[in-house]
This record gives structure tokens, sequence and C-alpha cells, in this order.
């Protein structure tokens, strides 16, 4: 048997002049594939099930787990809990610190909206290069393994990790989820782990992007506690909220004016009908049949499928897509979302080059071509550089999207971009 993914990029080696990234989603695959770098998911594969019912333990496995909360912690918490999260590898990762086992042990993981499976790097991993903190479960009174001899391999472009499950406790500040699903990576490979800024991925999205029989960490947050079925991210504060995030505590202090909400496509990405692209307000008429844009924390610019990108290019820079650029040719980007407009001004996307005097010398957009699907109805992916200017919702309870302009807690200057990203 095997089941497939999306995986994340988890660290995006990006060229001055454009890094193109191909997405090439099969019924057999899934690879993202990036000049100088890049992590590669092609195939998720289970080995060991011998049977039909050792199949059926696997999806069934420790099912009488729940998620909890003891009766203090549900007294001491706010409406709302605030995670910070921090800039890493260059300014181009969303990570933020958890508590894991008993005794809690806090370790960093990459926060994705792409994703959904929960894991971290286990003790077991023994190469010599793997610079991060890793997770011991023999010295978690609370970690129970698999009934199954089960591991999953998942292969990148740039390496591979293999895994095992387990469960353990996971709180999320003062939210604890009891027995909560997890993979156990024993075995990577590829530099892309080599940075030692985290130790796994916490993913956000929908069950159906989890492995089968797993809970995603905040569906089992979500299930004991449905005043936490929202959450948004405030990414300008470097900040991840869980509960209210539409009150009156977030209002103006993370976002102004009114959230607009629009309804979940499908529940397996955070996707939203896409109704146009407008540049300098006028349409692009690349969706005149139909598009749609995934929400995604892990990823950094915002793509666009292949097939429309060059259009893209040729709009917004007026025709020269080839080198660095003059920032006064740049014009504003608009994504159509429920009737809504919002809107990304140059200032807003590009990336530049400053001069001695600290002007701005060149530019270039932050933006990319990345084929998720081969339909011409592929989708858009809005990353970093949108949610900066939006504060985001992400509500389960109602699988909707919700977008707000979001405040700005200072004036964001070249210092703000990822390094990488920025010119030298």
């Amino acid at each position: 048997m095997k089941i497939y993914y999306r995986m994340l990029v988890l660290h995006r080696k990006m060229m001055l002049r454009y890094t193109f990234v191909f997405v090439s989603i099969f019924l057999s695959h899934v690879c993202i594939s990036m000049i100088d770098g890049a992590l590669c998911a092609v195939h998720m594969k289970y080995r060991s099930i011998t049977n039909e019912e050792s199949m059926r333990n696997f999806l069934g496995l420790r099912s009488h787990h729940k998620t909890a909360m003891t009766q203090k912690h549900k007294e001491e918490l706010d409406d709302v809990e605030e995670l910070d999260f921090k800039m890493v590898d260059s300014k181009s990762v969303l990570v933020t610190e958890i508590k894991v086992g008993t005794p809690a042990e806090t370790f960093s993981v990459v926060l994705d909206t792409g994703s959904s499976n929960f894991w971290l790097v286990s003790n077991e991993a023994d190469d010599s290069n793997l610079k991060m903190k890793k997770f011991d479960p023999k010295a978690s009174t609370t970690f129970e393994n698999s009934q199954d001899s089960t591991e999953w391999d998942i292969e990148f472009g740039a390496g591979a990790v293999s895994l095992r499950l387990g469960k353990d406790t996971v709180k999320l500040n003062d939210i604890e989820t009891l027995g909560q699903d997890m993979g156990l990576a024993f075995q990577l490979s590829g530099s892309v782990f080599y940075t030692g800024s985290y130790s796994g991925i916490l993913g956000l999205g929908y069950p159906a992007l989890a492995a089968e029989g797993t809970l995603p960490v905040f569906d089992r947050i979500m299930r004991e506690n449905p005043e936490f079925s929202s959450f948004a991210f405030a990414m300008s504060h470097k900040k991840l909220l869980i509960g209210d995030v539409e009150g009156e505590e977030s209002r103006g202090l993370y976002y102004e004016n009114d959230v607009h909400f629009s309804p979940v496509i499908e529940k397996y990405y955070w996707e939203v009908k896409l109704d146009d692209i407008l540049i300098d307000g006028k349409s692009s008429d690349l969706c005149t049949n139909g598009c749609g844009a995934i929400v995604d924390t892990g990823t950094t610019f915002n793509t666009f499928p292949s097939f429309t990108f060059a259009e893209i290019l040729n709009l917004l820079s007026e025709g020269d897509s080839e080198h660095l650029y003059d920032c006064d040719r740049f014009k504003n980007l608009t994504y159509v979302i429920g009737q809504k407009e919002y809107t990304l001004t140059p200032y807003d996307y590009l990336l530049f080059k400053p001069n001695q005097a600290g002007a701005k010398e060149a530019c270039a957009p932050r933006l990319m071509q990345m084929d998720v699907s081969k339909s011409k109805k592929a989708p858009y992916l809005l990353g970093e550089v949108f949610l900066t200017k939006f504060y985001t919702i992400f509500d389960r309870e109602n699988d909707r999207i919700g977008f707000a302009h979001a405040t700005q807690p200072h004036e964001r200057s070249v210092s703000d971009y990822p390094d990488i990203l920025r010119f030298n």
C-alpha cells in the first residue's frame, strides 16, 4: 500500500534573478524540484504490513486515546492562546516551540498549514551532521510505541526521512493533548536537515493530508476544546493565535477593519476560490475558468502556475522579466477572493537591492512558478508575502478562511526580508 503526500518545502535557496519551481503531482508521486537546493516529496510508502488484520490494527491504532486537558488547565486558559514564532534559516522558515513528553521537553518545530503530520527527529538518528535537538522516547513516561512495526519512508529531492509511529503528550502553551499521534524520524539524509534550527514539523492542515489512522495536533485540540476551533497567523507580529482569534483582543492589535471569510473549496488543503487577479485594478483574465488559492505558511513567495507565470511577470513589470528591475516599473497585484480585493503594492512583494545611500537601486518580485497540478485550474499559493500584509484566520468549525488588513509593528525595511532572498 502506498500513500502519497504533498510535502512542505522547508528550506528555500533562491537565485538572484529567479528560482523557478516546478511541482508535478501525478497519481503516483508528488515532487517539488528547486534550483540549488530542494526538498522533494516523491512518495510515502508503508512497510511490514503483512495482512488485513495488521492493516486494521494500524488504521485504528490506539483509538481509545483522547485529547484531554486537566480541569486546572481549562480554568487557566484565556479565550486566546498566543504562540510566538521566529523566522530561522535566513528568515525563511516559521518555527515555534512546543513541549513534548513527560517530563516535558521543549522542541522547535516548523509551522505548516500545507501539511498535517506531526513528527520529530528521534535520538535513533545517529547522523553526526544532524545538529537539532532529538526526541528520546525512552525518556518520556507517557510515550507509547505503535503496536505495528510500520515504518514510513518519505523521499525528497535533497534527502529522505524514515519514520516510526508513536504517541505522546504534546503541549502548546497551556493547551495539552494526550496520546497525540506523532512520527519519530530515525533516519534522515540531505543538507536541508543539517541546519539544527528545528526538530520537526507541526502540520496544521486537514486530516485528509495526514497519515491514515492518525489525527493532527489541531484536530485533537479541537475535539476536546470546541472553543479552540480556529487559529490565525499574525505574521507581521510573529504570532500564532488559537481560540477567539476574531475577538476584541486581536482587533486593533493584530488586525484592523473587518474580517472577510471565504469557504474552503475542499477539506484537504486550506484552499479558497480565487475570483480574479488584477494588475493595477485591471483583470488579468487568468481566472476566467475558475482558480483556487492555497494559503500556505510553508511557502515564502507567492506562486503562480507555470502557464500563467510569464504573463504575470510581463503584466507586472511591463515586459522586462529577465534580470534586475527598475523599482518604478512594477504595478499593484490584487487577489480577488470572495469578491473582496486584497492588494499587494510593489513595496509589499518586491525584493530590493539598496545602493550605498540606502535607496532602492534594483528590484525583483518575490514571486515564482509552481505547478501543484497539471490542470488548467492549478491553484495559486499565498505564502509569507501575502500573509505579512493580511491577518489570516483558519476556521475549522465553519471550514473557511478569513482575511483582514494586518497591523504592522514597524515600517518594513530591507532587514525584514529573508537573508537568502535579498540581493547581496
